[in-house]
């Protein structure tokens, strides 16, 4: 797949999936039913806007659907999901953000104030419209997504509803650098990417290649390109996405415009969802980066907001089931696309807020589920300590210490949940076997009875460093009686951020070499059922290369784990399986 067709195209993929019958008045609006215009945002900046009306009687107002986006404007909607919308009455708004696409200005950062203040200014147009009941629906994935929760944020009136897909809540500790350990992989290939995007050398240098780049797309009367490739020489001014953030390893780093980069984060806004009373529909992933421990963020943030959170097994934008423990068919799949529309449909309509509720699914079983609550009652917290020959059992563990010299060949594979991130690609964890001989291995004895894992596993180390610098890498994985081992979920960190969930420059503590100290690691929030026979390992890694960066960055380093009554271990969230009747 080429990797800037698979950016540009994140944002349509659920609304494409959807299949309506087409029903509407025939009479044609006094308005033109398609514009490309510049609307101007904060500072006069003028921003390229696309507007698709719907066929209505002349005079009638409708609401909008709006998504805002720095991947190029009219990729963002297949035709069929804007088809269906206007079919249905919405107008459809598509925007390019500032120092992107057609639009003018630059950016000094990601989620920068500008940007910020820019979407109030889109929603204050929107509103304004002759066309517009003041009504909108905000939508996008991933960045896109972002933006629409800050959309939210704003707490513009004009917002009726939001349909937010595959976010990051807290985009350091979610994506960029979780546990502290830069993703290296994911900020060099996106920033490069958006880079690239952003220049668009070729149609700056010349007018007639402008129509490779399908991010570019020309308001209407641009017929030269003119202001388009004006427009181009403002985001030459553009922060790079990577070279810009080479330094990023602290939480209150700060970014070229001097705020901290973390500023524009959604979890920098917490007195702003706590005030929101906007429906949501919140899609996210087990299998795609921390997407759904950033849902899971945010329904906790947003306690008087009714939002329905949907967590399946997917790539990044959606796509087919992954689950890698499913031995049949999965039933009450989602109709993504039939929801998202019924729910903005619902937004605009004087209908009751739908209620708070969590629907998510579980791996094996292939079933999906519903809780008002996080985690789910019924589960009860169960310590696995680390023993004596790589064993791992609920037990009382002998004392003792196990001694791992770091393999910095050990990977997770080039189609990881981060990998998907860059384009949406599957997420295909090998057989894991292999690649455990690299790694410093704790395997539980044969399951007694299928055993359900729901929630975030905690593990809690007491190890030593040869080096002041390292990080450490906590898998739980699945053994099958035939020997397949199959990846469940993952949590990792740098080790000198000593503090659960601490990671600002202040609260970095490199140990000294050979000094014992604790960490406590929460791993991605899974949900899955290992049948009866299969077995629970717990494997520890110094190194994920291709993906994040390296600690120490040359040199060997050995990791010293100690076992033993107070010694390391895993928290599982389980609860014996119970299929329903």
């Amino acid at each position: 797949m080429d990797p800037v067709a698979g950016l540009t195209r994140l944002s349509g993929v659920a609304l494409a999936t959807l299949s309506l019958a087409a029903a509407g008045p025939a009479h044609a609006s006094d308005l033109p039913v398609r514009q490309a215009v510049y609307v101007k945002a904060a500072g006069g900046v003028e921003l390229a806007v696309d507007v698709r009306l719907p066929a209505v009687s002349p005079g009638t107002r409708v609401p909008a659907m709006l998504v805002m986006t720095r991947y190029g404007r009219r990729d963002r909607l297949s035709e069929g999901a804007a088809s269906a919308l206007l079919t249905h009455g919405f107008a459809v708004v598509l925007v390019d953000m500032r120092g992107a696409g057609a639009s003018f200005g630059h950016v000094d950062s990601i989620f920068s104030a500008d940007e910020r203040a820019d979407i109030v200014k889109v929603l204050d147009w929107l509103a304004a419209q002759p066309w517009s009941n003041g009504k909108v629906v905000v939508t996008g994935a991933s960045h896109d997504g972002n933006l629409a929760e800050l959309a939210v944020a704003s707490g513009h009136p004009a917002v009726v509803g939001a349909v937010p897909r595959f976010i990051d809540f807290d985009t350091y500790r979610d994506l960029a650098v979780p546990g502290g350990a830069r993703n290296e992989m994911l900020l060099k290939g996106w920033g490069e990417l958006t880079h690239q995007l952003d220049t668009s050398e070729a149609c700056l240098a010349d007018a007639a290649q402008c129509a490779r780049f399908s991010n570019l797309a020309p308001a209407d009367g641009d017929r030269d390109l003119g202001r388009l490739r004006a427009a181009l020489l403002n985001h030459q001014r553009n922060f790079h996405p990577y070279r810009d953030t080479q330094g990023y390893a602290f939480q209150d780093d700060v970014g070229p415009d001097g705020r901290p980069l973390a500023s524009g984060y959604l979890s920098a806004f917490p007195s702003a969802w706590t005030r929101s009373r906007t429906p949501e529909l919140v899609w996210g992933s087990w299998r795609d980066a921390r997407t759904a421990d950033s849902a899971l963020a945010l329904y906790r943030a947003a306690p008087r907001a009714a939002l329905d959170v949907v967590i399946g097994p997917w790539a990044h934008g959606g796509g087919p089931n992954l689950d890698p423990l499913r031995t049949g068919e999965a039933t009450g799949d989602p109709n993504v696309g039939s929801e998202i529309l019924a729910f903005a449909q619902d937004a605009v309509s004087d209908k009751p807020a739908p209620r708070r509720r969590i629907r998510y699914y579980t791996m094996g079983p292939a079933i999906w589920r519903e809780t008002a609550q996080w985690p789910p009652a019924g589960l009860s917290e169960t310590r696995l300590s680390f023993g004596a020959g790589g064993e791992l059992t609920g037990g009382e563990a002998a004392a003792g210490t196990d001694r791992y010299d770091v393999d910095f060949s050990a990977t997770t594979g080039a189609a990881n949940r981060w990998r998907t991130q860059l384009g949406g690609g599957a997420v295909a964890y090998p057989d894991r076997a292999e690649e455990d001989r690299k790694l410093l291995v704790y395997t539980g004895e044969p399951l007694a009875a299928d055993l359900e894992i729901t929630g975030s596993p905690t593990a809690d180390l007491r190890l030593a460093s040869s080096r002041p610098d390292g990080a450490v890498f906590v898998y739980l994985e699945a053994v099958a009686p035939d020997g397949r081992v199959i990846y469940l979920t993952e949590g990792d960190r740098r080790i000198g951020f000593r503090q659960a969930d601490r990671f600002a420059r202040a609260d970095f503590t490199p140990p000294a070499p050979g000094e014992i100290f604790v960490l406590h690691l929460s791993l991605a929030t899974v949900s899955a059922v290992i049948p009866k026979g299969w077995r629970l390992r717990v494997a520890i890694a110094g190194a994920d290369e291709g993906t994040f960066a390296r600690y120490p960055d040359a040199g060997p380093a050995t990791l010293s784990i100690v076992r033993g009554p107070d010694g390391s271990g895993l928290r599982l969230p389980q609860a014996p399986w119970k299929p329903a009747k």
